[in-house]
C-alpha cells in the first residue's frame, strides 16, 4: 500500500461469521465510507459474500478477493485492458459515480446505471474520435440502450460492451448514467446534451467545460 492510498475495513461482519471487507482508496478520493456500509449492512441483512464474486457499483463492476488475512479485497477493472483485469482498490469506481452523478445533475434528471458488461451499439467500423454522437433508447433484453457514432445515423451497427467503448473513448463514461431520451454531442469545442424539453451544454456549465477540457487532452 502506498503513502497515497488509506485502507478503509467494515468491523461488524465478524459478528455474523462473515469475513471482514477491506477498500483500498486514494487519501485524495472521495470517502468511501458509504461502500464500507453498503457492505456492513448487506452482512446484517444475511446477505453472504464470497471470494470471485462481483458486485455492481454504479456503472463499475468491483470484484471480492480473498488476502492472507482471510478478509475480503475490493478490487476493480483497470479501465485499461480488454479483457478486463482487475487492480486493487476502488479509485476509478469512485471517481465514475460521482461524475456519471454530476451530469445527471446538470440535465436535472436521475442517473440510470448500466453495467459496464452491457453492449452498446456502435458504427460499423468504429474507431475512437474526439467529436462524436451518442444516444441511449429504452433498455431492451440485455441491450444498454446506448448507441455511439461520429454522426447520427441508421447505417450498419455493430455491438460493443460499455466497457470496450470507455477503454477507448473515456470522454463518452461521464455520460452513461444518463437515461433513456438524452443525446449527448461532444465536438472539440463543445458538449451538448438534450433530453424532452431539456437542453444543457459546456456553454453554460462550469462542469460541463471542465469535461471537455479533459476530453480533448
Amino acid at each position: 500500500m502506498s503513502a497515497d492510498s488509506i485502507l478503509r475495513r467494515t468491523s461488524g461482519c465478524c459478528r455474523f461469521s462473515h469475513p471482514e471487507i477491506s477498500v483500498l482508496v486514494d487519501r485524495r478520493a472521495p470517502s468511501p465510507d458509504w461502500l464500507i456500509e453498503f457492505f456492513e449492512t448487506e452482512v446484517g441483512k444475511g446477505r453472504v459474500f464470497r471470494a470471485g464474486e462481483t458486485v455492481q457499483v454504479g456503472w463499475g463492476l468491483l470484484l471480492l478477493s480473498k488476502n492472507l488475512d482471510e478478509d475480503l479485497e475490493v478490487w476493480e477493472p483497470d479501465f485499461g485492458s480488454m479483457p478486463i483485469q482487475w487492480k486493487r482498490g476502488v479509485n476509478e469506481t469512485i471517481r465514475h459515480l460521482t461524475i456519471q452523478k454530476t451530469v445527471a445533475e446538470a440535465l436535472s434528471c436521475e442517473p440510470d446505471f448500466p453495467s459496464l458488461l452491457q453492449p452498446c451499439s456502435v458504427e460499423q467500423n468504429w474507431k475512437a474520435r474526439d467529436e462524436f454522437v451518442m444516444w441511449r433508447t429504452e433498455t431492451r433484453e440485455r441491450h444498454s440502450g446506448w448507441s455511439w457514432a461520429t454522426e447520427l445515423t441508421d447505417q450498419a451497427i455493430e455491438l460493443c460492451s460499455l466497457y470496450e467503448l470507455g477503454t477507448k473513448i473515456p470522454a463518452v463514461i461521464a455520460f452513461f448514467a444518463l437515461p433513456a431520451g438524452c443525446e449527448v454531442h461532444v465536438t472539440r469545442k463543445r458538449i451538448t446534451i438534450r433530453s424532452t424539453g431539456r437542453c444543457v451544454s459546456s456553454d453554460d456549465s462550469v462542469f460541463l467545460q471542465r469535461l471537455l477540457i479533459r476530453a480533448n487532452g
